[in-house]
């Protein structure tokens, strides 16, 4: 399986962690017993997936959810950036299936992630109208908005001036943190900004990739009548 950022096209963008990723992965990667394939780490983000949907509905204690879910989204960033590099590594060819397994579970991480905290919230049912908002833009949207990019141009970009889910991760989980000490009230308070904020990031990540493919065509465009023979 090759790299998520590399299946088809050469990667568009890095993201900040990209390089501290790269020297993880060979570092570990050579050490990964050889039982465990590629595979087995990408099926893993659907098992990860599951527990956060099962501690959102069972476990009551706040501080304990978070450290759940904080725990969760390291061990699954981890197993994430390990897969493709353990694919390519050993040559196992599921270049197509881990591309398409890989951001398919992605998204259902995403979506079971923010229903876990769904969970932690328990609050007003207005509040399912935000949640619902920022699931549709913030996991669905952007990632439908990045694969008809890639569709378009065989660019994937992972990444909007390079913050990518690597850096999104990390700002969870120091984010749990704050709500360890502070409570479940700042996320309610900042609840609202969160989906606004969802909606003006798609918005954004839209006009750019739009603005690219305007000049793409245009360049194409003359490329195309500078070549025409009369």
């Amino acid at each position: 399986m090759k790299d998520k950022n590399q299946v088809y096209a050469k990667k568009a963008e890095h993201s900040i962690l990209y390089r501290f990723e790269q020297k993880f992965r060979r570092f570990i990667i050579p050490k990964i017993p050889n039982f465990i394939e590629t595979y087995h780490l990408t099926y893993l983000t659907l098992v990860f997936s599951i527990l956060l949907l099962i501690s959102g509905f069972l476990i009551n204690d706040d501080v304990l959810l978070l450290l759940i879910i904080s725990l969760i989204v390291l061990l699954q960033w981890i197993f994430d950036v390990l897969d493709g590099g353990l694919g390519r590594y050993r040559n196992t060819g599921l270049v197509r299936w881990g591309f398409f397994a890989d951001h398919f579970l992605d998204f259902v991480f995403m979506a079971s992630v923010l229903l876990a905290y769904h969970s932690f919230l328990n609050g007003p049912a207005d509040y399912n109208y935000l949640f619902l908002l920022i699931i549709a833009f913030s996991s669905v949207g952007l990632m439908i908005n990045c694969y008809l990019y890639f569709g378009a141009t065989q660019l994937f970009f992972t990444s909007t001036n390079k913050i990518g889910t690597s850096e999104a991760r990390l700002a969870l989980i120091l984010f749990n943190i704050i709500l360890i000490f502070t409570g479940k009230m700042l996320i309610i308070k900042i609840l609202p900004y969160l989906a606004i904020g969802s909606v003006l990031v798609l918005i954004y990540s839209f006009l750019k990739n739009s603005k690219r493919l305007w000049r793409l065509d245009m360049r194409l465009k003359h490329k195309d009548k500078s070549q025409r023979v009369f």
